[in-house]
């Protein structure tokens, strides 16, 4: 097996950069990633991604993959890692962890967390390798149209929900539905309130879709429905979509999603985390 050497991702053009995502995720379980420099740079700016914390395995004088490296205080995060097609199944995967792992503890964080997909045995068993433990089972949502309850909506800038969701959300949020992540959200995303309720929606009309990031209701207001009476009115203003919610939200929500009509996805995640 040949050995790799890392490259430092701020050093390879972002075309390379996509084109490396690209091809790695290519019949991926999750579905097929393709970024352009556009979708990239979205990309990067919404994970909060360190280019410079962040690799690219070279074998054999040839880029082989690429891994995405955010961070907070004395945590990492690996937002996105993967093996272009040509060096798969060769063992580079577990040499490339194993180094992105040593990075982090040479440069003094305490923890590294990812999210690995639980359809993806290979995966969770090259993190479990890896020193890896499960924390807490992820799950998304769907729904047809589901049923709406008409209500005064206001609305009102991401920032206001991120602050408050990073205040007073629960702590063992994934970093993908915690309150620094929505912070950083803008159009096409929304922020709907109703009585001390939050929710991060995005819609597109033009494909009747709706895409709910997050809810969040205040500490004070919480038990009594409220969040429920969000969802509804704003299912009611945009009638006859297909609704989702991504795969990063703790399965003990799932009595409150299906309650709301939603069915669990096919797709879930597990967050996994290393202690250095």
């Amino acid at each position: 097996m040949a050995e790799i050497t890392l490259k430092s991702a701020a050093d390879v053009p972002l075309a390379e950069l996509a084109r490396l995502v690209t091809d790695a995720f290519d019949g991926y379980v999750g579905g097929n990633i393709t970024f352009d420099i556009p979708r990239l740079t979205d990309f990067l700016t919404g994970e909060s991604i360190h280019l410079n914390l962040s690799w690219v395995p070279v074998r054999d004088g040839e880029h082989s993959g690429i891994a995405f490296i955010s961070r907070q205080g004395w945590t990492s995060r690996l937002a996105l890692m993967g093996i272009t097609q040509n060096a798969q199944e060769q063992g580079i995967g577990t040499q490339f962890m194993q180094q992105l792992l040593d990075d982090a503890r040479e440069r003094g964080d305490k923890v590294y967390e990812l999210e690995c997909i639980e359809q993806n045995p290979r995966g969770l068993a090259l993190y479990t390798r890896c020193g890896f433990e499960k924390v807490q089972r992820l799950i998304g949502y769907t729904a047809h149209d589901p049923e709406g309850a008409a209500a005064d909506l206001e609305t009102v800038d991401t920032p206001i929900m991120g602050r408050l969701l990073t205040l007073h959300g629960d702590a063992d949020l994934p970093w993908s539905a915690a309150g620094p992540r929505v912070i950083r959200h803008g159009p096409p995303w929304t922020v709907y309130h109703l009585d001390g309720a939050y929710a991060c929606v995005a819609i597109n009309a033009e494909q009747k879709r709706g895409v709910i990031w997050a809810v969040f209701t205040e500490p004070d207001k919480r038990g009594d429905g409220r969040a429920t009476r969000l969802l509804r009115a704003i299912f009611a203003a945009h009638p006859h979509l297909s609704w989702s919610m991504p795969a990063f939200t703790p399965d003990r929500y799932a009595p409150f999603m299906q309650n709301l009509g939603f069915d669990i996805s096919e797709i879930s995640q597990f967050q996994m985390r290393c202690t250095l």
